[in-house]
């Protein structure tokens, strides 16, 4: 009886691999827009044809990596926000940043080609949809306030690491936890009263 969990082929994956690989070091040199197929197939060592049996253009390729970390984003979203009633701060960052960790080179390649906007639109978005299901708050909802609280926490939230990824910050990933930890339980008057 065949399996109907069938595994991808490995040659498939090493192949998707590849196209991956090489549009990332293309995309650490150049826009987006020129990036040509030729190119990236040479580079992966495939021809054109090959490239057509996996993606249709060069966007895709962009979009299933957003795709892979935003569902990434959305599995730690979830599994915190649902895991308690009430949100450890502490442990939703850790978990966050261990999420970020494993993709950072991608994140700052997306970062300095100008496509990381793109990306934290997309999980804030699903930030904001896990928000409401957790509250079980009608999508359709006008309620301004619950609107508000939501753009207000996943905003928050992804503009802080959107700013540590656009600057060469110095603080480590560790850091940032313990203060984006600090601001959701205390606010900015924790900080204010420190100094």
């Amino acid at each position: 009886m065949p399996s109907q969990n069938k595994l991808p082929d490995r040659r498939v994956l090493r192949t998707k691999k590849n196209i991956r690989q090489a549009f990332l070091r293309l995309l650490a040199e150049k826009n987006i827009s020129q990036i040509t197929i030729k190119e990236l197939s040479d580079l992966a060592d495939i021809n054109r044809k090959t490239f057509y049996m996996y993606y249709s253009n060069i966007e895709e390729i962009l979009f299933e990596l957003e795709d892979e970390l935003v569902q990434k984003l959305v599995l730690v979203f979830e599994k915190e926000l649902f895991k308690n009633e009430a949100l450890n701060s502490y442990s939703f960052f850790k978990n966050l940043n261990q999420a970020i960790q494993e993709n950072l080179p991608l994140y700052r390649i997306l970062n300095h080609s100008g496509l990381l906007p793109h990306l934290i639109q997309r999980a804030k978005d699903a930030l904001i949809d896990i928000f409401f299901r957790k509250y079980h708050i009608p999508k359709d909802s006008n309620n301004e306030r619950y609107i508000l609280y939501a753009e207000y926490a996943a905003s928050g939230i992804l503009s802080m690491y959107t700013k540590w990824f656009s600057t060469d910050s110095d603080m480590s990933l560790e850091e940032l936890t313990k203060t984006a930890a600090d601001i959701t339980l205390y606010g900015f008057q924790h900080l204010i009263s420190q100094t």
